[in-house]
């Protein structure tokens, strides 16, 4: 059986950058597990690292997932505004999807039983773990992630904003064919760095496009 974590992060890394919504922090709602969830999802999208910390259960090591997702948000922003100048078309992919990632949480499948919870959305590939402490409702990132996957998930982090960030030249020099190249690059790049170890001479001569 294929290991959760695993189908997270079977994900491609450019299906990763076009599910992240635009969104914006409001008020903390931790009232019931769709509030916490919403509040937990504007924080991390809109770089507040105090609501987001605020929003979870975690040890310190469970929060540098939070700090990297921090750091990562302003490289992914850049990126999608570059792919989206030099590609039109991209847009539709990378566009704002605000909306549809709200009414995905709002319209969630949710299961409580006494303080624990779960919540399930059609963008979900795990359901949300959450919890009730003192009356409020947090997300169980202990629970959702052991030790082996937090590693596993920051290296992947790691990786995807370093080929975003070595890709950027050349996508705002619009040196891709298309917005395609651009994704298939970007997986390709991310896989060679998480699966060995490689140096920058190779990854580049490898995967630099065509002139």
């Amino acid at each position: 059986m294929t290991h959760p974590l695993r189908k997270r992060l079977a994900i491609t890394a450019a299906a990763t950058i076009s599910l992240t919504a635009s969104l914006t922090t409001a008020n903390a709602d931790y009232a019931t597990p769709k509030g916490a969830f919403r509040t937990y999802t504007k924080a991390l999208a809109a770089g507040d690292g105090t609501t987001a910390k605020e929003s979870v259960i975690a040890s310190a090591k469970h929060n540098q997932l939070l700090d990297s997702q921090i750091a990562y948000a302003p490289i992914e922003a850049k990126f999608k505004a570059a792919c989206i100048k030099s590609y039109p078309a991209s847009a539709r992919e990378l566009g704002d999807t605000t909306a549809d990632t709200l009414k995905a949480i709002d319209d969630a499948e949710v299961k409580i039983t006494g303080d624990s919870a779960t919540l399930i959305t059609r963008l979900s590939i795990e359901p949300v773990t959450l919890k009730r402490v003192e009356g409020k409702w947090k997300v169980d990132l202990v629970t959702m992630y052991g030790t082996d996957d937090v590693d596993e998930v920051l290296l992947f982090r790691k990786a995807l904003g370093e080929v975003m960030t070595d890709m950027l030249p050349d996508i705002e020099a619009a040196k891709y064919k298309d917005f395609n190249e651009v994704k298939n690059t970007l997986e390709m790049r991310v896989k060679m760095r998480t699966a060995l170890p490689r140096s920058d001479e190779e990854d580049n001569a490898t995967t630099r496009p065509d002139k």
